[in-house]
């Protein structure tokens, strides 16, 4: 049986095909919290296998013109070679408060926080509050612990943090009944 030239065209294209295919499938990207040289927070998207990182506030901001999502996958496959695939998962790695989302999804979130929150700290914010219930949420799982013995958990991790910050965080995880605190023993659980 022979192959003639245009099938054996057609089966070089789908093998191309299939391997940027296959090879897209395999990036993991997070979402990171990082502070520019000015100390300001921002926003940049990690590509694990590559080790690229996109600041996503440059790519959000109109006065840089660098051309918002198309942009942003343009440049991506200018440095991977293969196109993003629609709907690729970007994970929420630092807690920043976005979740797991697709990265349309994601960078609609980035350009909204961008928008309401740019310099004004909101983003750390939120971080800290997650941080902090992880914290909470690890101590308390060893056991009931005082307000003392989670503020000391906290302050283990965050030594330069205020113990007034803190408890202001340990308070809302009981507003929110995250955590309960049981007047009988006078410790969380």
């Amino acid at each position: 049986m022979k192959i003639t030239r245009r099938q054996l065209r057609k089966i070089i294209r789908e093998m191309v095909l299939r391997e940027q295919e296959d090879r897209a499938d395999r990036f993991t990207l997070s979402l990171k919290v990082e502070y520019s040289p000015e100390g300001n927070e921002q926003l940049v998207l990690h590509v694990k296998e590559s080790g690229m990182v996109y600041d996503l506030f440059d790519y959000t901001d109109a006065t840089k013109q660098k051309g918002g999502l198309y942009g942003l996958e343009r440049q991506f496959e200018l440095d991977h070679g293969v196109e993003m695939p629609y709907g690729t998962m970007v994970i929420d790695y630092d807690g920043a408060g976005m979740g797991d989302l697709p990265i349309e999804e994601a960078f609609e979130w980035v350009k909204a926080e961008f928008e309401a929150q740019h310099g004004d700290g909101k983003i750390l914010e939120r971080r800290m509050e997650t941080d902090v219930m992880k914290i909470v949420s690890r101590a308390i799982a060893q056991g009931p612990k005082t307000h003392q013995e989670l503020l000391a958990n906290v302050l283990d991790e965050f030594p330069n943090t205020s113990d007034e910050e803190i408890d202001g965080h340990i308070d809302s995880l009981e507003d929110s009944g995250q955590i309960i605190f049981d007047r009988t023993i006078q410790k969380y659980k």
